[in-house]
């Protein structure tokens, strides 16, 4: 019999940034009468994702059934959820709505740490940040100023500290940074030396039109003010059909502070505040570079970009004319909005290219520049659209997976175009992968509702080999085309007029794709259409492009190659770091995730174990890759094991208990390398190894279970990574803490030779 909460009430389209409670309106008659109570309640928030399930938003708490969404949750779908045990799949399904009326919710004082604060050190910066609703872009006035108990003795003007302003980001937020050691100076100037603690407010406004001063105060004169007889403070005008309309007066206002500002202030529209101590003898906190938004409904937690003077106002950024490797970069990365080339100059396609990526995946104001949030943006789409690289290998069976760069130069026919050209390219042409994350982000987000997702990359590259096996003559797939496989409604399609569909509502709308290679469709992405063969998959390459857009550097045989080093960092190492520290308070907004499912069955051989130890020789040096090798060997009988097969991993069993996709072990290299993350478990009784002989006992009774990579890459690159943090210890990969232990797996591995790095130089 059920017990716990049958039913639950409350607002169901609430309006953004007002404060909700929902209520217990049933219980399960088997329930208790003690343990209705509630505060034993835990009220869960869930989201509706693109796939029509609903997963959890991590706002959970435990007696408290008050809610506020935040601007950015207007045209999502909610679950709200009240539950004693666990949840149950119902509760109320939630819909908030936009407010129509500009509003300050509140202002909060925070540490230089981002952590909320009350009382505050005079050599500490104070944090003020106000949450607004529909001020999107509006400049709002901080003040600092000091709630002078004494009243008389005091002009009122002494009593300002400081100003600022700061304009509303997406997320409704301002915020700026007061210096509290001009509180001390301020009381210095006024005779005081001995201070150990001030009471001060911070209030913010906004008004209806601009009308304060755009200059901070400054505190010029370094002798002890006169002290006058207080004026009688003037009420400030309230703007008709305003938030203010509804409030008393701010403290602020009735102490006058205002007035020493501008004598031009027009009518106010609202305002919040709030107040604050700060002490001679409280230690001051420690800065962090960069600090973390808390949760609030609607808005994803993400790495903050800063609202405190960061921005260049555009004298760094990047835009039309200029020219750097790190715009060729860019032309790669975005090619899959709107459609370009890997050319190093910002040219006009740049721009437009820019604007898509910042109106449809940023969903911030369009302005076609590059400044240090674009980059950081880009970075964050790389992350967020996994492909399974090994499945744009040729089958053949015959060559590497990407041919062998024969017949540079030799055509099929007499006619020397790119459509004949025989030469087999290094990899696969990064714009096209690039281009394929853009298909992945614009099926699940922009274009969710027409329910298509890719299923899989079908045919990658064709060797001569794989030519003459399958009786084909084209080229086209020797590096500069893909074939996609499409899913709609979860399941493959293979209707023409979805096919279609998909070429017209995704490829040509968003990538500039254009039909057949006919006359003048240079430098763009071509289809192949449904008349020319494409029946159930979408074809499109970069065969039309001009031959210096093709050389072999533009080619990728490896995930690393491919996804290259983040931006920031390519700008940091051409001196371009004024960019990557131009931060104007915009931050993307949260987007569906995009995993595509690998093709096939994992069926590793000796080949992706070379191919993989010359790319951790490359990264991690000689040693560690000997070691990774010998690892390898040791545990997966020479690569020959089912381990190694299917997993591509030297036996990492999973945890009893363990989640994906970590099962136990260190998750920071999906963090940082999402398509590393692992794609299941695979299940086998282990063999005797050690047992007995010093090392785990034999299970015997039941199937282990083992992490399984997507590649051999991702296996050594959590190897190799484990390496690294332990000091290239390896015996840790056998026991934590046995140092014995540790010895033997080292003595053992070390009996086998790691004959495929030792021919690396």
């Amino acid at each position: 019999m059920k017990k716990g909460i049958s039913a639950i009430s409350g607002v169901t389209s609430p309006t953004v940034g007002e404060k909700y409670t929902y209520h217990i309106s049933e219980w399960y008659p088997n329930t208790p009468i003690s343990e209705r109570e509630q505060a034993k309640v835990t009220w869960e928030l869930f989201k509706k994702r693109s796939d029509g399930r609903f997963t959890t938003t991590h706002i959970k708490k435990k007696g408290d059934s008050s809610f506020t969404f935040g601007e950015s949750s207007v045209g999502e779908t909610y679950r709200l959820e009240g539950y004693l045990y666990q949840p149950e799949g119902g509760g109320l399904i939630i819909t908030p709505k936009a407010s129509k009326i500009p509003k300050i919710c509140k202002v909060g004082l925070n540490y230089v740490d981002d952590s909320k604060g009350s009382v505050f050190s005079f050599t500490e910066k104070l944090r003020a940040k106000a949450h607004c609703i529909n001020m999107f872009n509006k400049e709002v006035l901080f003040t600092l100023w000091e709630d002078d108990a004494k009243g008389s003795g005091h002009n009122t003007t002494n009593q300002l500290i400081d100003t600022k302003k700061a304009k509303v980001d997406l997320y409704g937020d301002a915020e700026v940074d007061f210096m509290l050691t001009k509180a001390l100076m301020k009381k210095a100037m006024e005779g005081e030396t001995d201070i150990r603690e001030l009471e001060f407010y911070v209030t913010v406004e906004y008004y209806k039109t601009k009308k304060h001063t755009t200059s901070n105060v400054e505190i010029k004169n370094p002798s002890p003010t006169e002290n006058k007889k207080p004026s009688q403070p003037t009420a400030i005008k309230k703007a008709k059909g305003s938030p203010a309309e509804h409030k008393p007066r701010s403290k602020k206002e009735e102490k006058g502070v205002f007035r020493s500002i501008s004598e031009t202030l027009d009518e106010i529209w609202d305002w919040a505040e709030t107040q604050g101590t700060a002490q001679r003898d409280k230690p001051h906190t420690i800065e962090i570079p960069e600090g973390k938004s808390p949760a609030v409904i609607g808005k994803t937690k993400v790495e903050r970009a800063s609202s405190r003077g960061t921005d260049c106002g555009e004298r760094y950024c990047i835009k039309k004319g200029d020219k750097s490797e790190l715009i060729r970069e860019i032309n790669i990365r975005l090619a899959g909005f709107g459609g370009n080339v890997p050319t190093d100059e910002f040219t006009e396609r740049t721009e437009k290219m820019i604007k898509q990526f910042q109106r449809d995946y940023m969903k911030v104001p369009e302005t076609g520049k590059v400044c240090g949030n674009v980059l950081r943006a880009i970075d964050d789409f790389q992350n967020k659209y996994t492909i399974h690289f090994e499945d744009t290998k040729c089958k053949c069976g015959k060559c590497t997976g990407f041919g062998d760069q024969a017949n540079k130069g030799k055509y099929t026919k007499s006619k020397h175009i790119e459509a004949y050209n025989k030469y087999e390219y290094p990899g696969i042409h990064r714009s096209l992968l690039w281009a394929l994350k853009s298909v992945m982000f614009y099926t699940t987000n922009t274009e969710k509702e027409l329910n298509y997702t890719v299923k899989c990359i079908f045919s990658g590259y064709r060797c001569r080999f794989d030519n003459l096996i399958n009786n084909r003559s084209s080229t086209n797939h020797m590096g500069k085309a893909l074939d996609i496989h499409f899913n709609k409604n979860g399941k493959r399609t293979q209707k023409i007029k979805d096919l279609e569909e998909i070429r017209e509502k995704i490829f040509n709308k968003y990538l500039g794709a254009k039909w057949d290679w006919k006359p003048n469709q240079d430098n763009i992405f071509n289809l192949e259409s449904t008349e020319k063969g494409a029946k159930t998959w979408v074809h499109y390459d970069v065969r039309e492009f001009d031959s210096k857009y093709l050389k072999n550097e533009y080619f990728a045989k490896d995930l690393m190659t491919f996804n290259g080093d983040k931006l920031i960092n390519i700008a940091n190492r051409l001196g371009l770091s004024k960019i990557c520290n131009c931060l104007n308070a915009l931050k993307t907004f949260e987007v569906n995730n995009s995993v595509i499912k690998k093709r096939k069955k994992n069926n590793f051989t000796i080949e992706d174990a070379e191919k993989t130890l010359k790319i951790i020789y490359d990264k991690y040096g000689k040693e560690i890759a000997q070691i990774v090798e010998k690892m390898y060997r040791w545990e997966c009988s020479h690569f020959t094991s089912g381990q190694y097969v299917n997993c591509g991993a030297p036996g990492m069993e999973v945890s009893n208990n363990a989640t994906p996709p970590n099962y136990g072990w260190d998750g920071s290299l999906y963090k940082n390398h999402p398509e590393f993350t692992p794609i299941g478990l695979w299940e086998s009784y282990e063999n005797p190894g050690k047992s007995g002989q010093g090392g785990n006992d034999q299970v015997t009774d039941k199937k282990k279970k083992y992490i399984m990579f997507p590649s051999v890459e991702a296996g050594m690159m959590y190897v190799a990574e484990f390496l690294k943090r332990h000091n290239k210890n390896a015996g840790r990969w056998h026991s934590l803490t046995d140092k014995k232990r540790q010895e033997n797996y080292i003595k053992d591995i070390n009996t086998t030779v790691p004959r495929i790095t030792n021919k690396f130089k």
